[in-house]
């Protein structure tokens, strides 16, 4: 990963254009070489359009991160299907990252009250409630299979 793609840490996304300020913005694009259905798993695609997605991701310093990710919406030729291209660490229909939740479900296990993780990423309480359930439940899914002896 060249090191102005390693601003963004996020894999399969090449930086075009920063701009420094609150919040920096850097605008990224994905380099995927194939991409397939999300339905019939084909690769007989065409590209429809260009869509813009505006992403927050997780602060640099003190600085809220702003993605401005440039990808298509293609349509399978196969099934009909029309889809937007995936983004890794990005979820379809949310509007920040996963490492912005992993960020802050950090800040949130260290004490940091949810207020003034609301207030500093200007998110509401109930965004984060849910994002910090989704993470608790990760978390407790690692430990779900752990082997336990029956005899100490």
């Amino acid at each position: 990963m060249p090191k102005a793609d390693a601003i963004v840490n996020l894999p399969g996304l090449t930086v075009l254009r920063t701009e420094i300020g609150n919040p920096t913005i850097v605008e990224v694009k994905p380099t995927y070489r194939r991409i397939c259905c999300p339905s019939c798993q084909s690769i007989n695609l065409r590209k429809k359009a260009r869509i813009t997605r505006r992403v927050q991701h997780e602060s640099i310093g003190r600085r809220t991160c702003l993605l401005i990710i440039h990808a298509h919406k293609f349509c399978c030729k196969d099934c009909g299907r029309y889809f937007n291209q995936r983004i890794n660490g990005v979820t379809p229909g949310f509007k920040g990252s996963q490492k912005l939740k992993e960020q802050l479900f950090d800040l949130h296990v260290k004490g940091v009250s949810h207020s003034d993780i609301a207030k500093d990423q200007k998110l509401s309480h109930s965004t984060l409630t849910r994002w910090f359930n989704e993470c608790y439940e990760l978390e407790g899914s690692k430990y779900a299979n752990r082997h336990c002896p029956t005899i100490m």
